[in-house]
């Protein structure tokens, strides 16, 4: 029996995508398998599906980039209301790809191989204030995230020697399924006598033929990648499974401060979205659980293939919390301006959103959790952004994993 499938693809001027899926509940809707939603879906304004022959893509991201990203001024878009999520159909991109806040690039190929970037910047994220001391700061680029392509070719120096892949972030921009064929930059210089300020991130399922030079980052996160070899950081680098991963070394006395575990005790990739390109049909690939894994993995063969014709794409502009409880019944309640509220109906239940989504209450005078999560060992809650408002405070409710239980004051987090 199939699974059935939602995604957010709007939430109140949100980005795409959530997408649930629940054995059971499926039954209890339709009472037989296969899948009725259409096939591709239609997307709302917020997703944008590019074809290598679009001659607009440049325009249509710098148009983007403008409104919630750059440096002039500082920070430009941090607060906005608006959400992207940009994706790209297998072929080749002579673009560059700037990344700002609450951006999400989506290859749709089965490999990264499949979408390549080979525009002289390709995807990028660069520092968020040029006016900072020193300049060149990073510590506000939160909000974004990639996955699912290659960059090769790109020869932009954005310093002295500075070529390559350049990911300037400070947590909640995670980097997944992507190659890069030279070197990637973790932090940025622009002038003076020292590189800006970078604090923070995430990389999973990640090959670099080159090196990854972290420069100032204060701590960074590798999970399953491969790279030819690791320089700099201040405070704390960590690598789980990673090829050509340092050394551990405690502090800064004779080396750097770098944590190594050789293998990953347990883990599955974060689902990903794929498009046949002869039929246009999209597919949500589930990878498979693994144990004691090293490197990365690219090959789909064990994971797990939902056609879209089981997966509903809810939408801000025609869906609310009744509509959205119509189609799951059980298993997830979606409340558009409330949150997302997932019960533990129905096993195999997977929450993922594509896109930094922010889930907003209705009305902060509302005291119920915005998020409230009943995990059990068969589902899993998957790439979601909470962000809160500084005028009241919302709470996140994890009633079965009791020690992540938290209260938020003003802060996001990544799950």
């Amino acid at each position: 029996m199939r699974a059935i499938q939602l995604c957010f693809a709007s939430l109140a001027s949100l980005a795409p995508v959530a997408v649930v899926t629940s054995e059971e509940v499926l039954a209890k809707l339709r009472g037989t398998a296969g899948g009725s939603e259409p096939n591709p879906p239609t997307w709302p304004d917020t997703v944008r599906v590019f074809d290598p022959s679009d001659d607009d893509i440049q325009s249509v991201l710098d148009a983007a980039y403008a409104t919630n990203g750059g440096h002039d001024p500082a920070y430009n878009g941090q607060f906005s209301d608006a959400r992207y999520a940009f994706m790209f159909k297998p072929g080749s991109y002579d673009v560059d790809v700037p990344v700002g806040y609450y951006t999400h690039i989506i290859g749709l190929g089965d490999s990264p191989d499949d979408v390549v970037f080979n525009g002289p910047k390709g995807v990028y994220v660069d520092a968020g204030s040029y006016d900072s001391s020193p300049a060149g700061d990073c510590l506000s680029n939160f909000w974004r995230a990639a996955e699912g392509f290659s960059m090769q070719g790109q020869t932009y120096e954005w310093w002295s020697g500075g070529a390559g892949m350049l990911w300037a972030v400070s947590q909640a921009a995670p980097l997944r399924r992507v190659k890069v064929d030279n070197t990637l930059n973790l932090y940025q210089y622009v002038s003076g006598d020292a590189a800006g300020f970078s604090s923070g991130g995430y990389m999973a399922n990640v090959e670099v033929g080159g090196s990854i030079v972290s420069g100032s980052q204060q701590q960074w996160f590798a999970r399953n990648s491969k790279f030819g070899e690791w320089s700099n950081g201040v405070w704390n680098q960590v690598f789980v499974g990673s090829i050509g991963a340092p050394a551990s070394h405690c502090g800064l006395d004779g080396g750097s401060p770098y944590t190594t575990v050789d293998e990953t005790p347990s883990v599955a990739e974060k689902p990903f979205i794929i498009i046949d390109s002869t039929s246009g049909e999209y597919s949500l690939v589930t990878p498979a659980l693994k144990t004691g894994s090293v490197g990365t993995e690219f090959d789909n063969a064990n994971a797990k293939i939902i056609p879209f014709s089981d997966v509903y794409v809810a939408s801000a502009d025609s869906d609310d919390a009744a509509s959205i409880n119509a189609k799951l019944n059980a298993g997830l309640h979606g409340r558009p301006l409330g949150g997302v509220r997932s019960n533990s109906q129905g096993p195999g239940l997977l929450v993922l959103i594509y896109g930094p989504v922010s889930i907003c209450r209705a009305s902060p005078l509302i005291a119920s959790p915005r998020l409230a999560l009943n995990p059990r060992p068969a589902h899993a809650h998957r790439a979601f952004l909470i962000h809160n408002h500084q005028w009241f405070s919302p709470r996140v409710s994890m009633s079965s994993m009791r020690p992540l239980r938290s209260r938020l004051r003003g802060r996001s987090f990544w799950v």
